[in-house]
């Protein structure tokens, strides 16, 4: 009896190992397709709701202005956050966002006032978004719950500087 195998001893190895690992090598494929998928899907997502805070904050309340006084119209920043969100993910998961939270904050320096997430101090008018939506179909779908994308993003005026 000889430590080393014969070519005939050795007939059809490959193929128990085809059968064993090429449903492995499937299975892994399809995690990384997925992973790949969530990642640009939570990107994209990301950059929606960005966006939707800087078309937000662009509210200002014009009249006020005019008499030196930064401040966001609440009512429009919540309506245009919410139709830039709804343009911009539509296309992105075949889907609105499920949640849409918004605050107006009309933080001055010498009135500062909380951050609703943060609990930071803000000095200047800001709005903060902070959405959710059903993520990408996936190929485990039928075994693991569906994933929820989430998203928060806030955008201020600030005063400009001169150097």
């Amino acid at each position: 009896m000889s430590v080393w195998m014969t070519a005939k001893e050795t007939r059809g190895a490959a193929s128990v190992l085809i059968v064993v690992w090429l449903p492995v090598l499937l299975v892994v494929a399809a995690l990384v397709v997925d992973a790949g998928i969530l990642f640009v899907a939570k990107y994209q997502f990301q950059a929606a709701v960005d966006l939707a805070a800087l078309s937000a904050v662009q509210s200002v309340e014009w009249e006020l202005l005019g008499e030196g006084v930064v401040q966001i119209n609440e009512e429009d920043a919540v309506f245009y956050a919410d139709e830039y969100l709804s343009a911009n993910t539509s296309s992105l998961l075949d889907a609105n966002p499920e949640t849409l939270k918004v605050w107006v904050v009309n933080a001055t320096e010498e009135q500062p006032l909380e951050h609703p997430l943060s609990g930071k101090d803000l000095e200047h008018p800001t709005v903060i978004i902070q959405s959710e939506m059903k993520g990408p179909a996936s190929v485990f779908d039928s075994w693991l719950t569906p994933l929820v994308l989430s998203a928060e993003a806030d955008a201020s005026i600030r005063p400009r500087t001169r150097p």
